[in-house]
């Protein structure tokens, strides 16, 4: 038996390796800017005051954009990086300008607003459409990104402003910059959650289902139906390993997974192609091996009366085929 601990598990973009990067990238950006902005005096429009914002937004966005892409690095290519770098520095450039341009002061008061906001989300959102492009070649469902961007700016920006704000020239160089570290880290640390989340859904994982398989990998997974599994499958063009909750009922070591509405499913048709897989029981991954069974074929009564037996009160229509899974020969998903 060929197991899936090596095949696609870390394909798919994960929370985690991309929060830590937003986190840091957050935390090192902003004091840059802060820092910039003490060397000018920034209630009056002077040139200096400009090239400091200029300056200090482009190298905070350029970071960003660069730790953002070699996250990605995986399925961006080296142009798909450069251009995310680039559009990602003129949107913190935008930002920057539409909130803290020179002569136009924003107070403690005034930062935390709408517009604020208004501004992260139309921002991000059109950052999320350039970025878009450079994933639609390699994700089905990149068209979801530019909200997941809009939603991200718009709930982390006006973090970034209020610490930009708080942290003003009459503050000493030394407190300025450990404020600036800590706010740029909690909105780092806030964009990375908000986008993190729907980095699966690019590639077809439906943020329910990251949610319901979230609970089964936690510490509170015994308080779940005990017909809950998570299921991991390869995907037949992309080879990337898709993980969704399904419905399953168990016999003699076997799991037999029922397939609701499958003409418009298709993840169970990628076990004929691939029958590795990985199933989540008892809050761990563990790989096995899968067939289908459709009407007509041996087993296919079988893995009714098992169905049937688990869970009476659920109908299953006469055509509906069958995930039967071997879980005797098993050993845990390697990370």
């Amino acid at each position: 038996m060929t197991t899936t601990g090596a095949l696609a598990t870390d394909h798919l973009p994960r929370l985690r390796p991309w929060l830590l990067p937003a986190t840091v990238s957050g935390a090192a950006a902003l004091p840059v800017g802060a820092l910039l902005a003490r060397w000018t005096d920034r209630p009056t429009p002077s040139g200096a005051a400009w090239v400091a914002l200029i300056v200090g937004s482009l190298v905070a966005g350029a970071l960003l954009g660069v730790v953002q892409g070699r996250s990605l690095r995986v399925w961006l290519t080296p142009l798909d990086r450069i251009v995310w770098l680039s559009a990602t520095a003129v949107a913190t450039l935008l930002s920057s300008m539409l909130l803290l341009a020179p002569g136009h002061p924003v107070t403690t008061d005034q930062a935390i607003t709408l517009g604020t906001v208004g501004v992260g989300l139309v921002v991000g959102g059109l950052l999320g459409l350039v970025q878009a492009v450079r994933l639609k070649h390699v994700f089905r469902y990149a068209r979801r990104w530019p909200l997941a961007s809009a939603v991200g700016w718009a709930v982390s920006l006006p973090i970034a402003i209020y610490t930009l704000v708080a942290s003003g020239p009459g503050m000493g160089w030394i407190a300025q910059t450990v404020l600036a570290t800590a706010g740029g880290a909690i909105a780092g640390a806030t964009y990375g959650v908000v986008t993190g989340l729907m980095l699966p859904a690019l590639a077809g994982s439906r943020p329910f289902d990251r949610l319901v398989l979230w609970l089964l990998e936690s510490r509170w997974h015994d308080r779940l139906p005990v017909h809950l599994v998570g299921l991991g499958v390869i995907g037949r063009q992309s080879g990337l390993l898709h993980r969704l909750p399904v419905l399953a009922s168990s016999t003699h070591g076997l799991l037999v997974v029922l397939v609701g509405h499958p003409e418009g499913r298709t993840w169970w048709r990628n076990i004929e192609a691939e029958p590795d897989v990985e199933v989540l029981r008892g809050g761990i991954w563990l790989t096995a091996r899968a067939h289908v069974v459709r009407p007509g074929d041996p087993g296919w009564l079988e893995a009714y009366r098992v169905h049937c037996t688990a869970r009476p009160e659920v109908q299953v229509p006469s055509g509906t085929p069958w995930v039967v899974v071997d879980m005797r020969l098993t050993r845990r998903v390697d990370r």
